[in-house]
């Protein structure tokens, strides 16, 4: 660290933005191949912002009122954490808010358009590199790193964030780019992704590509009618949902939900109905923990105590809003839905420009998908959140660039 940072500081100016440019591109590029990856890429990226001039920058941007939810999502998990009956859960949950760095690390440089796409592509690289292992993996030719979870070992909720980020990105590429080699290039690119979601379990990965199909199929589309762009999104979904995988996994969800409708219903939960449908009793709980703490939430990680009582301890509750209702009361759902509304109001006026759409994208997937699990103390969700939410900051400014 002393060896870094005497380097970091004898590099001064565009240099150090340079390396601030990179090692950030690294962060991007690391989300899909696992944790380690990109906690190594995050720890580099935050030392070199630190020996920087840019960390100066931090009080300037919150004059800025898009940032100004930020300072709830950062103070709440700590608050909180005063009155939660789970003190060692809760502290892990309040660290995870040491990812919003990344919000003003990224807020704080100086972008133009080329700087821009060096991350997204970095982004997209390390997705693609995922999807090819995992083809690999699927015809055997390498062995499984976490078994259920193919590719580098990334949980399939992460995943299939990443992976529908890289279809609208590469979507968005495929649409601007005018010679047929690259067009190919980044075909190929939208096949492997496609084919590694289509082998995977997540369902909320499945929900996110359908309501983002449309938005990928007017990206590669732009120039054509709506009923063509119409048919592009038919066939994407088409191809995933050809998959068996993604068949049997809906068909079980299906069978599941029907057979136990009544307990549902009812919320009637005991051991074998917890077992059989826990994100049902997972909800239910959260939402009725939520209604008789409407004000201050359990705490933060309070909500394992509660669950107990029934003897399923729960940790989370598998969805954003009703993780920081759970857990801050009615403040900590107000501050998730002004952050998410913020980004989507945002970047969709922006969408035009590679910059808005990959914040829309981030803003639009990690919503989508955080409706069946808690990606903002995902560490890596986390992190790629607070780097979109960054990207706000920039909107503006290259509002003329369309790369």
């Amino acid at each position: 660290m002393a060896l870094l940072s005497t380097v970091l500081k004898r590099i001064k100016g565009s240099h150090t933005e340079i390396l601030l440019l990179w090692s950030t591109a690294l962060v991007f590029f690391s989300l899909s191949l696992g944790t380690s990856p990109s906690m190594i890429a995050a720890a580099i990226t935050f030392v070199v912002w630190l020996f920087s001039e840019k960390r100066l920058s931090v009080k300037d941007i919150f004059k800025n009122k898009l940032f100004w939810p930020v300072i709830p999502a950062v103070l709440l998990p700590w608050i909180c954490l005063a009155y939660s009956p789970e003190k060692s859960l809760g502290l892990d949950y309040a660290m995870k808010s040491k990812y919003w760095i990344f919000t003003f690390i990224v807020a704080g440089m100086s972008l133009r358009s080329g700087r821009v796409h060096i991350m997204i592509k970095a982004f997209i690289c390390g997705v693609f590199i995922n999807a090819i292992v995992a083809l690999s993996q699927y015809t055997e030719l390498l062995p499984m790193v976490k078994e259920g979870h193919p590719g580098l070992g990334v949980v399939h909720t992460a995943a299939s964030v990443y992976l529908v980020i890289g279809l609208i990105m590469s979507g968005m590429y495929f649409g601007r780019e005018q010679r047929i080699v690259w067009k190919t290039c980044w075909i190929l690119v939208m096949g492997f992704l496609l084919f590694h979601l289509a082998i995977m379990n997540g369902r909320a990965g499945y929900l996110s590509f359908i309501l983002a199909a449309p938005l990928i199929a007017n990206f590669m589309m732009k120039e054509f009618s709506v009923f063509k762009k119409g048919v592009v999104c038919f066939v994407l979904i088409l191809v995933v949902f050809l998959s068996s995988t993604v068949q049997n996994r809906i068909e079980n969800t299906i069978e599941d939900i029907e057979h136990n409708m009544e307990k549902i219903a009812k919320g009637n939960w005991f051991e074998n109905s917890i077992k059989e449908l826990p994100r049902f009793y997972i909800y239910d709980s959260a939402v009725r923990l939520m209604i008789k703490h409407p004000l201050k939430g359990l705490g933060t990680g309070g909500l394992k105590k509660y669950t107990a009582r029934k003897g399923h301890a729960v940790v989370h509750p598998h969805n954003n809003i009703l993780y920081m209702g759970v857990s801050f009361g009615i403040a900590g759902v107000i501050v998730c839905l002004w952050m998410f509304w913020i980004m989507l109001k945002t970047s969709w006026k922006y969408r035009h420009t590679q910059i808005g759409c990959f914040v829309l994208g981030i803003a639009l997937v990690m919503f989508i998908s955080g409706m069946f699990d808690t990606l903002i103390i995902n560490s890596g969700t986390s992190i790629l959140f607070s780097l979109g939410y960054g990207f706000l900051n920039h909107l503006e400014k290259l509002e003329c660039t369309h790369g």
